[in-house]
């Protein structure tokens, strides 16, 4: 059975081929887009301490899923993160899959969409039994054909990390001799093993460089200082809330999956970032007790006092029906992929909140691993909007936020031309600039 993004998935890319009209998107194509190029679910079998006896191991199986979805024509690989999560499944990973080539399509990158996994919480695991699980899964996916810097590139995700791409590449490079591109076989590694300045927080950094392309481009009017609530303080969203000072956000709440905290004056980001780390769970729960000034908040009651944005960045699904009509909020810019049910869209369109959309507003990570794979593999894109940066701070950023800016700049101007909301505005941009692509690679149209 299809997962709800899925099906969310697919009933946004029929509404965005239905306002295109089918001399741009054939019926043939709608089919062929909402569907998948290939599906790999193996059970990863490796030795694990017994519970009963630590000096002793013995076998346990997780069970692994990667899904390609479609390449343009000019496309070389295909790209998208490798979760480690318990809810990973076959039918979960296609409805991403699908989202990762929109998002790619969207920012004209290159590729195709893919998104993989292992059916595993990481946090219950010792960093030795999971480096055996991560060189397992390796090891399968190489001699399978499905791991390659020529074919399929993986990138963290949830509950995975620089580290275990480390662990990846230096695994791929010494299984397969490969010491030419062998580093581009992963992306989101650590700058001292073929990293590229700036993808941990690239992701983060391109929900504030998404934000400002809207204001700038007057779309979204906001007051001066503007307030902000986050859902998650992983990576994207703790990144996130770093960068908001710079862009002149106050961030009033945060809430993960063990507790929320709230402060209409503002939290301190940094004292936030310090606790989370000191702690096993990697949580903010308790982070109210720091300062009398800070109360301690559930999800509902976070929605239900507002603030001017809305940073979902954890898990899909989170806006639902019964959500969307208690949200007191101007803007809801998605940091996590699918985190809005299609109904609840609506919902918030008659609402008049704002929705800048997961799969433009997150791309951050992609774009900057698309340049960390591109620097890999002395691979020069034939498409002149994309400049590879040279390996620094600095100009991995500018090159990000030209990328945010020229294509927010289209997607704005789909919205407009069209009358729609920005994320089948994006849907709509994506196909467009695909349709040519598939029509001469099959030949169909």
């Amino acid at each position: 059975m299809a997962t709800d993004a899925l099906k969310n998935i697919r009933v946004r890319i029929e509404k965005a081929a239905q306002k295109l009209g089918p001399q741009v998107v054939p019926n043939w194509m709608l089919e062929y887009i909402c569907d998948c190029e290939d599906r790999w679910s193996p059970s990863i079998t490796i030795k694990v301490p017994n519970p009963t006896n630590p000096l002793e191991r013995i076998p346990k199986s997780y069970k692994a899923v990667r899904v390609l979805h479609r390449k343009s024509g000019s496309a070389d690989i295909w790209k998208g993160g490798l979760r480690y999560h318990p809810d990973v499944s076959l039918s979960q990973m296609e409805g991403h899959a699908i989202e990762m080539s929109i998002k790619s399509w969207i920012m004209n990158e290159p590729h195709g969409g893919a998104k993989g996994g292992i059916a595993v919480n990481p946090l219950e695991l010792t960093k030795d039994v999971l480096e055996d699980l991560t060189l397992a899964f390796a090891k399968r996916a190489i001699d399978d054909g499905k791991m390659s810097p020529r074919k399929d590139v993986m990138a963290p995700d949830m509950g995975t990390n620089e580290t275990i791409m480390d662990w990846i590449c230096n695994f791929y490079i010494d299984y397969t001799g490969d010491n030419i591109i062998g580093e581009g076989v992963v992306t989101g590694k650590s700058v001292g093993n073929g990293g590229i300045c700036g993808r941990k927080s690239a992701t983060g950094l391109g929900l504030h460089l998404a934000l400002q392309t809207f204001l700038g481009a007057k779309e979204i009017h906001l007051q001066e200082n503007p307030t902000a609530i986050v859902q998650g303080f992983g990576n994207v969203a703790s990144y996130f809330c770093k960068f908001a000072e710079e862009f002149k956000i106050k961030i009033i709440g945060v809430i993960d999956q063990f507790g929320g905290v709230y402060c209409p004056a503002g939290l301190d980001i940094q004292k936030m970032s310090g606790y989370a780390e000191s702690n096993k769970f990697k949580t903010i729960n308790g982070f109210e007790s720091v300062s009398p000034d800070y109360l301690k908040a559930s999800f509902d009651e976070l929605m239900a006092l507002g603030a001017d944005i809305f940073v979902p960045a954890a898990i899909e699904n989170v806006i639902t029906t019964s959500i969307a009509p208690a949200m007191n909020f101007k803007v809801v810019l998605e940091g996590a992929n699918s985190p809005t049910l299609a109904d609840a869209d609506e919902i918030l369109n008659q609402r008049g909140i704002k929705v800048i959309p997961d799969i433009y507003a997150n791309a951050g990570g992609v774009t900057v691993s698309y340049f960390e794979w591109a620097r890999n593999t002395r691979k020069n894109p034939s498409n002149l909007r994309i400049r590879i940066p040279d390996n620094n701070e600095d100009d991995v950023r500018a090159a990000l936020e030209t990328m945010f800016r020229t294509n927010g700049a289209e997607l704005i101007q789909i919205s407009k031309k069209y009358g729609i909301p920005y994320r089948e505005a994006g849907y709509a941009l994506a196909l467009e600039r695909v349709s040519p692509y598939i029509k001469a690679h099959l030949r169909m149209d």
